[in-house]
């Protein structure tokens, strides 16, 4: 299961139904270097396969991103400090909003999910209490001290860009709005956290030119 919400209940069905075993990663989603590893490595684990060569390959990418963002840090002093906003389903808002903080340094500001009962928005509460950042739990997003980058699906940015500034913006759900991409737009795993760097870094390039 690589999304709780949209998966596990037809993952549950068919156990009890067929007695089909399934994975769910408690790390939630693979969003961010941490949480792929660690659903790769529960993955590996239960099918009785040596994660390491692609563990290996995610350690390169998140090396290679690290030095690009010390470099970026160096220039500009960011993301470090960078305050944030998420309003996602829980197995995507828990590994987002843990690599954001621990691996960027951001500061989560509001956080907002449908629901607060999975196991994936308890974990992601008891973590914002833990590195005291317990205001942040279902913080409104207002215009009067917005967040300096939201990420959520694209009917919430939509709204928020339209009555507050924000220098960042990511839909990392599914669209509300037609696009058209010519390059792949990836949000999971290692290339996806690389995806959602590039898109982060290249708009907090207009804080460094305000």
């Amino acid at each position: 299961v690589v999304h709780d919400e949209g998966g596990l209940p037809l993952a549950t069905g068919l156990q009890q139904r067929w007695n089909l075993p399934f994975f769910s990663s408690s790390a939630g989603a693979p969003v961010g270097f941490e949480a792929t590893a660690t659903w790769l490595s529960g993955l590996c684990g239960v099918l009785g396969v040596d994660p390491q060569p692609g563990l290996s390959d995610l350690a390169r990418q998140e090396e290679k991103a690290a030095d690009k963002i010390y470099r970026f840090h160096q220039k500009s002093g960011l993301p470090k400090g960078v305050s944030f906003g998420v309003a996602l389903d829980a197995s995507l808002a828990w590994p987002l909003t843990r690599w954001l903080h621990s691996f960027l340094g951001m500061v989560p500001q509001a956080v907002q999910l449908p629901e607060e009962t999975s196991p994936a928005a308890i974990a992601l509460h008891r973590y914002l209490d833990e590195n005291s950042c317990g205001d942040a739990w279902n913080a409104p997003l207002t215009p009067e001290a917005p967040p300096v980058a939201v990420f959520a699906d694209d009917a919430i940015l939509l709204r928020c860009n339209a009555h507050m500034k924000l220098f960042a913006s990511m839909d990392l759900a599914m669209p509300a709005k037609d696009r058209t991409h010519f390059f792949e737009r990836c949000v999971l795993g290692g290339e996806g956290a690389r995806w959602i760097l590039q898109q982060l870094i290249d708009e907090l390039w207009r804080m460094v030119d305000v």
